[in-house]
C-alpha cells in the first residue's frame, strides 16, 4: 500500500471519528417537568426526589443535558400555606434546573413573594410576555429569554406565562404582552444570537400552539400540566398527546440536522420525544432527606384529626368549577358563621384538593390545607344588592372554561340559565328566601383575594372592610375550626345553585 493511500485512509478515519464526535456532541437531551407544587408522592405520582434522581443520572452520563422546569410549582401547596413556598425553593436549588419558566402559579403568594424566590434561586427564571408596569421592562430577577450553548448545538428558550395571572392571582404591577408578537420576535432575536433550535415553554391555559412548530417559528413546545390541553409536547410536526404529565418526565432528544438538510436559519434540528415514568425510580437520597426534614417537622401538626366524614363528597376540579358543591357549601357556611355575615361566597378556584372523600374517612388538618392551600384570609364588608348580583352574574360566566371564578354561596339561592349569554344568566336570586334588592345592603363574608378584585371581581375592589373578631384569619383555619364544632362532617348539595339549561 502506498504512503499516499495510507495517508488518505488515515484522513478518512480521522474525519469519520471527528464527524461522529461532532454528531454526538450536538445530540442534546432536554428533560422537562412541570406542575409539581407538592413535595411528596401523592396518588401514585412521582415526587421531586424521583425527578432529582433521574436528572442526576442523565447529567452523569451526558454533558449535553438540559433540565428545564416548566413552572406552575411554587404554589399552591400544603406546606406553601405555611412558608409561602420557601421550602420549594430550597429543594429546587438543590436539584438546580438549567432554567425555570414562570407560570401563573408562581404568584400564588403574591408578586413580592415571587420576587423573593427568584432572587434566591440558583437558576434563572424566564418569562417572555410579562413586564413590570412601573418600569416597562421584564419583572425583577427574571429573564425575558434564555440561551444555552452545548458543544455544537445552541438552544434558545421562550416562556409564555398565562394571561390569567392578572385576573386569577391579583397581580397589580404586571402587564402582559401579546403572545404571538412575543414568540415571533423572540424567535428571530434568539436565532440572530446563534440559536440552532428554539424551544417554547407554555404555561397552563395555553392550548394548541402548533402554529409555531408548523411554520418553523419554534422547533418544540412544552406545555405545562393543563387539564384541558391534550398535548404534553409538540416537536418536529408531531405531538405527544399524554396531556397532564401525572408523574412522568418528558425527554426530548434534539439533533443538529445533517449539513445537506439544513435550510438556515430554521429547521436546523430533528427531535424525538418520549415520556419516562418516574414512579418506579429510586429517590435521590439528598433531596429525599431534605423533603423528609420538612415532613417530619410538620407531621404532628398536619395529622391533627378534624372529624369523620358522615356523607360522601368530592372536590373534583371539573365539578367544583361549574356547579354547586357540597364542600363549597361547607366552606361558604364556615366563612359566614365566622364573620356573622348575612351571606358568603368563595371562588371554586380556591379549592384545590381534586379528591373524593368516603364515609368513615378521617379528615385531618393536612386535608383541609390541601383543599385550601392559598394564604387567603376571610374578610367582611357591606355590599349593595346590585354589587352582589354583579358578582354572582360574573361568576356564572366562568362555567364553560372552568376558570375557577364560579362562586359557592351561603344563605343565597340562585337559579340561572346557561343557554343565555354570559352577563345575563341569572333567572332569580334570593338571600334568606327573599329576592335580592339592588338598593339594599348585605353583610358579605368572602376572601381577601376576591375583595381585592382578584379573579376578575373588580366590582368588589375598594369597598371598605368592616371590623369583626376573626377577620383576617386564614380560610383553612376558619374551616377547620368550623368542622371541629360539628358533630359530624356531612356537607350536602342543597339546591342553592340551580341550572335550568345547559350542561352543569
Amino acid at each position: 500500500m502506498s504512503a499516499f493511500l495510507k495517508f488518505s485512509i488515515l484522513l478518512q478515519i480521522v474525519a469519520s471519528i471527528s464527524a461522529f464526535s461532532s454528531a454526538y456532541a450536538s445530540d442534546v437531551r432536554i428533560l422537562y417537568v412541570s406542575s409539581l407544587p407538592e413535595i411528596v408522592r401523592n396518588n401514585g405520582k412521582a415526587g421531586l426526589a424521583e425527578v432529582a434522581a433521574f436528572v442526576r443520572a442523565e447529567r452523569d452520563k451526558n454533558e449535553n443535558v438540559i433540565f428545564v422546569h416548566g413552572g406552575a410549582s411554587l404554589g399552591p401547596s400544603v406546606l406553601g400555606a405555611l412558608d409561602r413556598g420557601a421550602h420549594m425553593m430550597d429543594i429546587l436549588n438543590l436539584i438546580e434546573p438549567d432554567l425555570m419558566a414562570v407560570g401563573k402559579r408562581e404568584f400564588s403568594y403574591s408578586e413580592d413573594q415571587y420576587t423573593v424566590h427568584a432572587q434566591s434561586s440558583a437558576f434563572p427564571f424566564v418569562a417572555s410576555n410579562m413586564i413590570s408596569k412601573s418600569t416597562g421592562k421584564t419583572i425583577d430577577a427574571t429573564e425575558a429569554d434564555f440561551i444555552i450553548e452545548l458543544d455544537e448545538l445552541t438552544v434558545g428558550f421562550i416562556a409564555l406565562t398565562s394571561e390569567n395571572v392578572i385576573r386569577q392571582y391579583g397581580t397589580k404591577n404586571i402587564t402582559m404582552l401579546p403572545a404571538d408578537t412575543v414568540v415571533r420576535q423572540k424567535s428571530r432575536e434568539l436565532r440572530e444570537q446563534g440559536a440552532d433550535a428554539i424551544v417554547l415553554l407554555a404555561d397552563t391555559d395555553f392550548k394548541d400552539l402548533s402554529i409555531y412548530t408548523a411554520d418553523k417559528t419554534v422547533d418544540a413546545i412544552f406545555y405545562a400540566d393543563n387539564d384541558s390541553n391534550p398535548f404534553s409536547v409538540d416537536a418536529s410536526g408531531s405531538t405527544l398527546t399524554k396531556g397532564a404529565l401525572d408523574g412522568s418526565l418528558i425527554v426530548l432528544t434534539m439533533k443538529l440536522a445533517a449539513e445537506e438538510n439544513l435550510s438556515a436559519p430554521i429547521s436546523r434540528v430533528t427531535t424525538h420525544a418520549e415520556t419516562v415514568d418516574l414512579f418506579s425510580l429510586p429517590a435521590d437520597p439528598e433531596v429525599a432527606s431534605l423533603m423528609q426534614s420538612y415532613s417530619s417537622r410538620l407531621s404532628i401538626l398536619l395529622k391533627q384529626e378534624i372529624g369523620v366524614v358522615s356523607s360522601p363528597f368530592d372536590t373534583i376540579r371539573a365539578n367544583i368549577r361549574k356547579g354547586e358543591s357540597a364542600f363549597g357549601n361547607l366552606v361558604a357556611d364556615a366563612m359566614r358563621d365566622a364573620m356573622g355575615a348575612e351571606v358568603a361566597f368563595l371562588n371554586g378556584g380556591g379549592i384545590r384538593g381534586d379528591k373524593r372523600y368516603a364515609v368513615g374517612q378521617i379528615i385531618t388538618r393536612e386535608d383541609i390545607q390541601l383543599e385550601l392551600p392559598f394564604n387567603n384570609t376571610v374578610v367582611l364588608f357591606e355590599v349593595t344588592g346590585l354589587q352582589l348580583l354583579q358578582a354572582l352574574e360574573y361568576g356564572l360566566g366562568c362555567v364553560e372554561n372552568l376558570d375557577g371564578c364560579y362562586l359557592h354561596v351561603s344563605n343565597i339561592e340562585m337559579t340561572y340559565d346557561l343557554s343565555k349569554a354570559a352577563g345575563s344568566r341569572i333567572v332569580s336570586a334570593k338571600v334568606a328566601g327573599q329576592p335580592i334588592r339592588s338598593a339594599q345592603t348585605y353583610r358579605l363574608s368572602t376572601l381577601n383575594f376576591l375583595a381585592n378584585g382578584g379573579d376578575g371581581f373588580e366590582m368588589l375592589e375598594g369597598i371598605p372592610r368592616l371590623s369583626q373578631p376573626g377577620s383576617g384569619k386564614l380560610m383553612w383555619q376558619v374551616v377547620a375550626a368550623y368542622l371541629q364544632k360539628q358533630d359530624k362532617i356531612e356537607p350536602m348539595i342543597e339546591g342553592r345553585l340551580t341550572a335550568l339549561n345547559g350542561d352543569e
